[in-house]
């Protein structure tokens, strides 16, 4: 039987927040791959001050182009090999979006997809499950992204069960914290995410929430990983597993959110992130709070998903 010959493959991820690139080398049916040949990422805000009717900021779409020339000229230095880039909520609900997505597909020579809610959790369930050890147990997967918040249940042998939220946080620092954090604005926030979270988790889970594992992944659960951990770079090792506690949330938000907006840039592992980063905690914490579990941090997602789908073929 002839052995699956080695590929190269890259995969783009325009979130509403930041722009990843992740280049592998090696067999893509299985994770990790033989080689990471790059994996960077430039945050953008694409979803920063996106209504429905004006779309896309001017600011937000040239961030996002500047970081498209920036992958572009990354991949030039890298071995021929093809390109999958997807788009999420921000290009999901721009009204502008397809003048962005020519752009940005001339500029980075391959076509640009945007992805459905359903679609977007289906890769990232894939990415998280290539990193967990298998059990008979439930997954409960969250990934909280700057735009949208995808809660997918994994059972075996069953369809997953999937609910995507139109909240991330850039919208929720938009919506809440525009002119600062307070116990006032914090107070709001606590109550429209408990009301808005609540009814998903109690549809989906009707069994004992004890049997579930709870897991999360994106950049937001990485970088509090980052924090939680006092790791002055990313290791991806020591983040994969790790834990968030409401406990080591609430250190982590005090922490933060008495930092000028300088110094909040310069914490190691959330440069422009630190602006929205007090919101992404307060997501998580609401999930911790209602399911009452700590959640265990996944490394591989959206990107990594995508590469398992396609990067074999």
């Amino acid at each position: 039987m002839q052995e699956p010959k080695e590929t190269n493959f890259a995969a783009i991820d325009l979130g509403s927040n930041s722009f990843r690139l992740l280049a592998v080398s090696g067999l893509q049916s299985r994770w990790p791959p033989a080689r990471i040949l790059l994996d960077t990422c430039c945050q953008t805000r694409l979803g920063e001050k996106l209504t429905a009717d004006r779309g896309l900021s001017e600011a937000a779409r040239q961030r996002g182009l500047i970081a498209c020339r920036t992958f572009a000229r990354q991949l030039r230095d890298l071995p021929a090999m093809p390109v999958r880039a997807y788009g999420t909520e921000a290009l999901r609900q721009a009204a502008n979006r397809l003048k962005f997505i020519r752009e940005a597909a001339e500029i980075l020579q391959c076509e640009i997809e945007v992805v459905s809610p359903k679609q977007e959790a289906a890769f990232t369930l894939m990415g998280c499950l290539s990193r967990q050890k298998e059990s008979n147990r439930p997954l409960l997967l969250v990934d909280a992204g700057g735009g949208s918040t995808e809660i997918i249940l994994a059972r075996a042998g069953r369809k997953p069960l999937i609910r995507s939220l139109p909240v991330g946080a850039v919208n929720l620092t938009e919506r809440f914290f525009r002119a600062g954090i307070n116990p006032s604005t914090q107070a709001q926030m606590k109550i429209f995410l408990l009301e808005l979270i609540r009814p998903v988790f109690a549809e989906l889970i009707t069994a004992d929430l004890g049997k579930i594992r709870l897991a999360a992944s994106g950049g937001t659960a990485n970088a509090l990983a980052m924090l939680s951990l006092n790791l002055e770079c990313y290791q991806a090792r020591l983040i994969q597993g790790s834990k968030l506690t409401r406990a080591g949330l609430d250190e982590i938000f005090g922490r933060l959110t008495g930092l000028e907006p300088k110094a909040l840039r310069s914490v190691p592992g959330l440069g422009e992130r630190g602006a929205i980063i007090p919101a992404g905690i307060m997501l998580l914490q609401a999930i911790i709070q209602i399911t009452g579990h700590n959640l265990t941090v996944s490394t591989s997602g959206f990107l990594e998903g995508i590469i398992l789908q396609y990067g074999g073929r």
